[in-house]
């Protein structure tokens, strides 16, 4: 009988330690509201495919509908070569999987803003550019990506290493705010200084001509 009663005492005892414990436990308390964001709707799946959202592409791919489908239809040739063939059952094709790797590459967000951009998860964001990354590294870095090889070329390049110190440079790229006055559909071009702007990037030789450049809102820091 004694027994029974230490038993039923070791229980009890063990419950309200149990009870004492959850209450001053501070994971129980729930913190004010407050509103998590959450991507209800998927854009890629309303202007894919369309080049009436050729805007679009250059404000999120920074790339035209044009560039976009060639590097898509690039990466298809070469996909088998580097990776597996996409299943029957797989849920992104390869157009998608590029989708996401510009949009990685040319934004400063994280693979999940990435991946939610286009409605997969941040796991299959990291697959997927891995996958596209290294269908042009291996099959088109060598033919894009190249050593001077003119005499002018080699030029250019032996007046930035004695500028700069560093070998195997044919250009400079920056970028530069220019201040403009705010028009009647200024969203998005805001810059991160907290003024309407144009966002000009330019790439210029060793004598600093320009060789090429490129104009865009402010918002846009790539």
């Amino acid at each position: 009988m004694a027994e029974d009663i230490d038993d039923k005492c070791v229980v009890v005892a063990a419950a309200l330690a149990a009870a004492v414990a959850a209450t001053h436990d501070v994971r129980r308390d729930r913190g004010p509201s407050t509103a998590v964001w959450s991507t209800r709707t998927c854009p890629w799946d309303s202007v894919r495919g369309n080049v009436l959202f050729c805007g679009w592409y250059r404000r999120y791919l920074r790339c035209t509908f044009a560039n976009f489908k060639t590097i898509v239809g690039r990466s298809e040739a070469k996909w088998t070569d580097i990776n597996s063939p996409l299943g029957s059952n797989a849920v992104f094709d390869i157009e998608t999987r590029v989708g996401v790797t510009l949009f990685y590459l040319t934004h400063e967000g994280s693979y999940q803003v990435a991946g939610s951009f286009f409605g997969a998860s941040k796991a299959q964001a990291i697959a997927h550019m891995d996958q596209v990354v290294a269908v042009l590294n291996s099959c088109y870095l060598e033919s894009t990506v190249r050593l001077p090889q003119t005499l002018h070329e080699w030029h250019v390049v032996s007046i930035f290493e004695r500028v700069c110190g560093v070998p195997n440079v044919v250009g400079a790229i920056d970028g530069s705010l220019f201040p403009v006055r705010r028009f009647a559909d200024y969203e998005g071009w805001y810059c991160r200084k907290g003024f309407p702007a144009f966002n000009m990037q330019v790439v210029v030789d060793s004598n600093k001509r320009i060789m090429s450049f490129s104009i865009r809102s402010g918002s846009q820091n790539v």
